[in-house]
């Protein structure tokens, strides 16, 4: 009996202790990675791979941003990234807090 309640100890101690372990980890995953973008990428002056580093935009889309820049000259408004075949007005409302002109 006493090895039945010392187990029983050993398991309640390792299920408090887990769920606690997980829950820090993952809480120091989501602050890293919320600290990975901390500037904002400008569309304008930005190389296709930096671009891609913005949520949603993959190597076509850079592609075709930096396409557009070339035959229509700067972007004046982020706005103007809904001109490019692919970007609608949900992408663009998630990918505004990343980037700048």
């Amino acid at each position: 009996m006493k090895k039945v309640n010392a187990i029983a100890m050993i398991l309640l101690a390792i299920s408090i202790a887990l769920p606690t372990t997980f829950s820090m980890a993952a809480a120091e995953q989501d602050t890293s990675s919320s600290q990975a973008i901390t500037a904002k990428i400008n569309i304008n002056s930005a190389s296709q791979a930096q671009l891609q580093e913005i949520p949603g935009i993959g190597p076509v889309t850079a592609s075709k941003i930096e396409t557009y820049r070339n035959d229509n000259g700067a972007f004046t408004q982020v706005d103007q990234l809904t001109n490019i075949k692919g970007i609608g007005s949900i992408t663009l409302e998630k990918m505004k807090p990343y980037i700048t002109i």
